[in-house]
């Protein structure tokens, strides 16, 4: 299991993990995602003394890589190729055996899409982008604009960029946000753009300046 970037197999192993087949739905919506994940720890110690203090100090161990002040992607071991993210929610006691103890982490992802691999495409002009996963993504574009404005446009549907202020470096137009800075400065969208989804399969990219599209595949 890795949490937040740290690989886990150190201080617990993964024996089981129980997940729906797809996270609950109201109204058409998904809900939050509770995923169950059944961990042992193990500290090996000669003398009964010695055992619980050794799987006291794997429980410390334990909770201070497991606690985080809200989600962090979560990479499980019957799914390593995407990553969610995730919230420990919910732990139950230790059941302790010898030197070995076991207990059922109960993660909760607000979102309950997964995250799987990052793409890029640049486009210089007009070009194709290939999205894979099952779910609709938001990309992130890196506009190179020589000019105060710029145009990117996909499937037809264009964001507009005004008042683009000079110095180097690209505007960073983040579509999930809906925002658009250069240098951190906040770069003018037009009132009739769109800040684009790309569902998976193929679509047409068209720009006005060279551009690179950014995006994660989304798996339900």
């Amino acid at each position: 299991m890795i949490y937040d970037g740290n690989d886990l197999s150190a201080v617990l192993t993964v024996e089981d993990v129980s997940r729906p087949v797809m996270p609950p739905v109201s109204g058409g919506a998904l809900e939050p995602l509770e995923i169950k994940v059944i961990v042992r720890l193990s500290a090996p110690a000669v003398g009964h003394r010695e055992q619980k203090a050794a799987l006291e100090a794997k429980r410390r161990m334990a909770a201070t890589a497991l606690y985080r002040d809200g989600p962090r992607p979560l990479v499980l071991p019957d799914a390593p190729d995407v990553r969610l993210m995730a919230e420990l929610s919910g732990a139950t006691d230790l059941e302790r055996v010898g030197y070995t103890a076991s207990a059922e982490l109960t993660f909760r992802c607000e979102d309950p899409v997964a995250y799987g691999a990052t793409r890029k495409k640049a486009v210089d002009g007009s070009g194709t982008l290939n999205v894979g996963g099952n779910w609709p993504t938001r990309p992130r574009v890196s506009v190179y604009a020589g000019s105060p404005s710029a145009t990117v446009a996909v499937d037809g549907k264009a964001l507009r960029l005004t008042g683009i202020p000079d110095g180097e470096g690209p505007v960073l137009v983040d579509c999930g946000a809906e925002t658009a800075t250069k240098g951190g400065e906040d770069v003018a969208v037009s009132i009739l753009s769109d800040f684009f989804e790309l569902s998976p399969g193929r679509h047409a990219a068209t720009c006005t300046a060279p551009a690179e599209f950014e995006w994660e595949e989304r798996w339900l």
